[in-house]
């Protein structure tokens, strides 16, 4: 004799697998999402920058590529970047936007800048010939430390986290959030970084990283 099993009165069976499984995938969400953003990285008090001005001056020379966004309040616009910085003091800066690609050289004698409908410029600081090419402002030189997590020259004023990283700092009329840390060749380095000044927004959004010798320009 075949034995009918009853569904117990007032349980709907695919009703509550649907919320058991909603429930599941909630909590999955939640610990996913709590674990990307632990990106923080702890740091004795006083030690943040003195350590990275120590592994940048160990490893001579770095490179780092991701996405700019630009923004003066009423307009904004975006373009990939590529910075490589060599122990000879020479800054690299390679931008790529719609409808053009820039090249920049920058260091203790001036700055030189070629690329698309832009014919080969000289200056003696590099803003002004990114601002005509870009159309945009955007501080290459201050950058240079923001992307490495060190304060540029002259007295910054630095805010630090809980666990001792840097979460933002003050310096030439600029803000800088440290928004996002990533470990490089066991080393913490910003990834995303927003920096204000009046009107003015450069968020960056750090792709990759390379400490050392690098034979791409």
């Amino acid at each position: 004799m075949a034995i009918k099993r009853r569904q117990p009165q007032g349980i709907d069976r695919p009703a509550a697998l649907t919320v058991w499984r909603a429930a599941t995938l909630a909590l999955l969400v939640l610990m996913l999402t709590s674990c990307a953003w632990n990106t923080q990285p702890d740091a004795e008090d006083g030690t943040w920058v003195a350590e990275r001005e120590r592994i940048f001056e160990e490893v001579g020379q770095w490179r780092v590529h991701g996405r700019l966004g630009i923004s003066n309040g009423k307009d904004g616009g975006s373009a990939g970047f590529v910075i490589h910085d060599n122990s000879d003091g020479q800054l690299r800066l390679n931008l790529s936007a719609t409808g053009g690609r820039w090249r920049l050289l920058a260091g203790p004698d001036g700055a030189e800048l070629e690329g698309s409908k832009v014919p080969l410029r000289r200056a003696p600081e590099p803003e002004p010939l990114v601002q005509e090419a870009l159309g945009w402002y955007l501080p290459v030189t201050l950058m240079r430390d923001w992307l490495r997590g060190i304060p540029a020259p002259a007295g910054a004023a630095l805010s630090f986290s809980e666990n001792g990283a840097l979460a933002a700092l003050d310096h030439a009329d600029w803000h800088i959030e440290y928004q996002r840390f990533r470990e490089v060749d066991g080393v913490w380095l910003p990834q995303k970084v927003v920096a204000r000044s009046g009107p003015y927004k450069v968020s960056v959004v750090v792709l990759g990283w390379r400490l050392g010798e690098d034979d791409k320009a």
